[in-house]
């Protein structure tokens, strides 16, 4: 049962086990408070999942790519209820067109030329078979074949290579106008077209549609050739660091693990919003390639993490910096990646460096390196390298 909130609560430190019981009682009944559109849920991160984000990457559902967890979930209900009412016979017929050529005709029904069911004339079982290949739906491998033979997640996978990609995934409900300040975890980037009518881009924009999605026909993946993949839960490191508070800037990212050069550390996700939207420094810019008419690398939005988002962005600045945020395409998005440029040891503050324009809008930074933008002789020891690197390339000094 819900119980009406009208304010968030403020936070108190708890000092007894007697108060992290009556809180822990507290969310068994209410739940917690959804910062993107206000309701109170039991299962906080299903909800934002199913109606605010969308998957991270794409699902299959009946032969089809979707971030729709919803409709992927009903769907593999909807399959096992079927798959407990089908006659030993219907079985037998789809066994035998399985094995059957050519492919088209399991779907759309002829005439088959070789197989078990060679000179005969059926009718296409588009239930169980894809419109595109003619293979057996994935959903029904384990009732027509044999444990032991069931394809590998790779041969599987393999299948998706022209599927087309998932479409957007549009978060309809938000706070309208609210000064709601609570931070709400989130796995992947929310969009709202609705909160932004007159959202218009640069030349090659797509008003309409998630500005990290990628349309049919470009490439989705730097790391594949698949049109749908997986490859942001593949390629990305899993191993979250411990967020503690650091001596002069607040909380900051504390590798629990060590890190190789050119690993990515995870991505930074938040509320999408047009350029120049936000400006309290809290915006990372996307830039893509692939829409611009020139395939010059422009910025086509903002990733704003200051109110949902996840662990990347609690990852403070130095200007020597131990990584760097990207724009890739991945599993069908663009999205802002952390990647190491140098080695990470386990305990080491996690850092990136925001960018001279950062600072010139009224902040100092208070990194402490001997290369800090915001220290006068730092700024002079830094022309003097950048001239003699000009003079005697390769002189380079590295911040790692």
């Amino acid at each position: 049962m819900r119980s009406p909130h009208s304010l968030i609560q403020t936070y108190v430190p708890v000092t007894d086990n007697a108060r992290f019981n009556e809180i822990d009682e507290h969310y068994k009944r209410n739940g917690r408070q959804c910062g993107i559109c206000g309701e109170w849920k039991i299962n906080l991160s299903d909800h934002i999942s199913t109606q605010h984000t969308g998957s991270t990457y794409a699902l299959i559902s009946n032969g089809e790519a979707t971030r729709d967890k919803r409709r992927s979930l009903a769907q593999r209900r909807k399959n096992q209820r079927l798959k407990t009412n089908f006659p030993p016979e219907v079985l037998a017929l789809v066994r035998g067109m399985n094995d059957s050529l050519p492919p088209k005709v399991r779907y759309s029904g002829g005439r088959f030329l070789k197989g078990p069911l060679q000179g005969q004339e059926v009718t296409g079982l588009p239930q169980f078979f894809e419109k595109s290949s003619g293979r057996l739906k994935y959903c029904y491998m384990d009732l027509v074949k044999k444990p032991e033979m069931s394809p590998k997640p790779r041969a599987v996978f393999r299948r998706t290579c022209n599927m087309s990609p998932a479409e957007p995934f549009p978060n309809k409900s938000w706070f309208r106008g609210s000064s709601l300040s609570v931070v709400t975890t989130i796995t992947t980037n929310v969009w709202t077209p609705d909160k932004y009518p007159d959202w218009t881009g640069p030349p090659g924009f797509l008003a309409g549609k998630d500005p990290t999605w990628i349309p049919k026909g470009l490439r989705q993946c730097a790391f594949c050739n698949q049109s749908v993949c997986d490859c942001i839960r593949k390629k990305v490191r899993h191993d979250e660091p411990c967020i503690r508070k650091t001596p002069n800037m607040g909380e900051g990212a504390l590798a629990r693990t060590d890190y190789e050069k050119d690993e990515f550390l995870g991505e930074l996700v938040g509320e999408l919003a047009p350029i120049a939207h936000y400006t309290d420094g809290w915006a990372a810019d996307l830039f893509r390639d692939d829409l611009s008419p020139d395939r010059k690398e422009v910025a086509w939005c903002q990733v704003y993490p200051r109110y949902m988002g996840n662990w990347v962005r609690k990852v403070n600045h130095s200007c020597e910096s131990n990584c760097v945020f990207e724009s890739w395409n991945i599993s069908g998005r663009w999205r802002v990646m952390l990647r190491a440029t140098c080695q990470i040891k386990r305990g080491s503050w996690i850092l990136v460096n925001y960018g001279e324009e950062y600072w010139q809008e009224n902040h100092r930074c208070r990194c402490g390196s001997n290369y800090c933008v915001s220290d006068r002789d730092c700024r002079t020891r830094r022309a003097q390298e950048t001239q003699e690197e000009k003079l005697a390339p390769g002189s380079r000094v590295s911040p790692c």
